[in-house]
C-alpha cells in the first residue's frame, strides 16, 4: 500500500493512536508498522500524533493538538482498557476489509 500524501485524519485513526498513547504497554498483536501501514500514514507520524495525544492529556509542551484530537481524547480518556481494545481491533480489521462484527 502507498502512503497517500495528504492523511485526513478520522475518528477511527485518532482512536487507535489514543489507545497506544493511553496503554504503550499492551500488545495488541500489531507492530508500530503494521499499524502505520493500515492506517496509511508514515512511521514519523504516529509518535508526533501520540505526542498530541500528550498534550491533550496535560503532559506535553506541544499545543493541545487537532480538534479532533481533543474530542477523541475526551471521549476515550476514561473507557476501560478492554472496551478501548475492541474498538481498535474492530477498527483495525474494517480498515483491512474484515469482518469487524464478530461473526
Amino acid at each position: 500500500m502507498t502512503r497517500s500524501s495528504a492523511h485526513k485524519w478520522d475518528w477511527g485513526d485518532d482512536m487507535v493512536v489514543c489507545y497506544l498513547f493511553r496503554f504503550p504497554s499492551k500488545d495488541i498483536g500489531y507492530t508500530d508498522t503494521d499499524i502505520c501501514r493500515i492506517l496509511d500514514i508514515t512511521e514519523a507520524a504516529l509518535p508526533m500524533r501520540k505526542a498530541n495525544f500528550a498534550a491533550a492529556a496535560g503532559q506535553g509542551g506541544l499545543s493541545p493538538g487537532s480538534a479532533l484530537t481533543r474530542c477523541v481524547y475526551g471521549a476515550m480518556k476514561d473507557v476501560p482498557e478492554e472496551h478501548h481494545r475492541v474498538q481498535v481491533l474492530a477498527y483495525l480489521d474494517w480498515k483491512q476489509g474484515r469482518d469487524c462484527t464478530g461473526g
